[in-house]
């Protein structure tokens, strides 16, 4: 897959990709809650497909997934934003809900 092919696909489902999966058996979700450390902001951890970044280095083409590590908060330094880079050519299946499901997301527990 190139990034022109996976922004075509995030053209025609948009937030209702609920995530793809990547050739080493990981999954990147979409619209899904998680709780960082000591319980800040839940928004500030979810990344939506509309949040990616798209970028080709040399030849091969990424997609950046925008993050924030809680580990060492303080005063001066709530967060550390940074970016996570995956090539493209990586993603093997894109998983969407049939539209009249936009609203909702598949349980990552039952998804294995």
């Amino acid at each position: 897959m190139t990034n022109a092919d996976f922004q075509a696909m995030i053209a025609e489902f948009g937030d209702r990709i609920c995530y793809v999966a990547l050739n080493n058996n990981k999954r990147i979700y979409f619209g899904y809650p998680s709780t960082p450390p000591n319980n800040k902001s839940e928004q500030n951890c979810v990344v939506n497909v509309g949040d990616l970044q798209f970028k080709t280095f040399g030849t091969s083409d990424f997609f950046g997934i925008p993050r924030k590590d809680y580990s060492f908060p303080n005063a001066r330094v709530p967060f550390i934003p940074f970016i996570s880079w995956v090539k493209t050519e990586f993603i093997e299946q894109v998983v969407v809900v049939d539209e009249e499901y936009a609203d909702y997301r598949l349980s990552p527990y039952l998804l294995g």
